[in-house]
């Protein structure tokens, strides 16, 4: 265990230099806004924070695709997102995306339970603006094909 401490250590430190302080608040400023709009299910607010190009390619689908999968009033009911923990980043030209993991809890007869939701920032501007993509679409190269994933996993 003693060993893999230092692997940590440096992989946290490698992840942090890829934003710098500026660009972090930003993240923070936009993540919480997108949350926001995630637990409040404000749909105007989580299309306008969602990636353009996935927004786009969901509407060229037809307006019952683009509301089933924007849509949140019964996704939502009793499930609130928070404590979002940056995974990891990078960075390429004016590009970055960083990968989050925010905390669901969910309650369903008076019993909590928690899940993960996974999401990617992605910025196209050195990250004064953030925009939001579910992890599972970003996985999906038929998804966004002009999009250069910048994480692999």
């Amino acid at each position: 265990m003693k060993s893999i401490l230092p692997f940590f250590a440096l992989a946290i430190v490698l992840v942090s230099c890829t934003l710098n302080a500026e660009q972090e608040t930003s993240l923070n400023q936009h993540l919480g806004k997108y949350i926001k709009a995630k637990n409040n299910c404000m749909l105007v607010g989580i299309i306008g924070f969602t990636y353009p190009q996935y927004v786009r390619e969901l509407k060229e689908q037809g307006d019952s695709i683009f509301l089933q999968t924007i849509d949140c009033t019964q996704d939502n009911k009793n499930k609130q997102l928070y404590d979002p923990i940056i995974r990891s980043s990078a960075k390429d030209g004016n590009n970055i995306h960083v990968y989050c993991e925010l905390k669901i809890e969910a309650t369903k007869n008076e019993k909590s339970t928690e899940e993960l939701y996974k999401t990617i920032a992605i910025s196209e501007d050195k990250g004064k603006t953030w925009y939001f993509i579910p992890f599972e679409v970003y996985q999906d190269k038929q998804h966004c094909k002009a999009m250069k994933r910048l994480i692999n996993f």
